[in-house]
């Protein structure tokens, strides 16, 4: 007469999960969470920040279309030396004057002879 406590009682011997009509399944699928990750989960876009949001990543240069070339250059300057660059004539003084460069008695027309040699011819 006496039989399985269980079946006795008309008990339901399933684990406490099944008995109550329960979902077993994990937390996160039962209560329909989306468990990928947050990128895709949220459909963003997980590339680098600055892909991201459509930034340039490159260099300051480059980016704001400078002419990365030296000052000079960049600035339509000439950058030869000084004296060619103002049309200067960089020659030494007695070629740019045109002068003689003779020395100034000779330069003068000057008779530089001795005063001894000069007195005799003129008498």
């Amino acid at each position: 007469m006496s039989e399985e406590g269980g079946r006795r009682e008309g008990n339901d011997v399933r684990g406490r999960g099944r008995r109550e009509g329960n979902d077993v399944r994990e937390r996160g699928r039962r209560e329909g969470n989306d468990v990928r990750g947050r990128g895709q989960r949220e459909g963003n876009d997980v590339r680098g920040r600055g892909r991201r949001e459509g930034n340039d990543v490159r260099g300051r240069g480059q980016r704001e279309g400078n002419d990365v070339r030296g000052r000079g250059r960049r600035e339509g300057n000439d950058v030869r030396e000084r004296g060619r660059r103002e049309g200067n004539d960089v020659r030494g003084r007695g070629q740019r004057e045109g002068n003689d460069v003779r020395g100034r008695g000779r330069r003068e027309g000057n008779d530089v002879r001795g005063s001894g040699k000069k007195a005799m011819m003129s008498e």
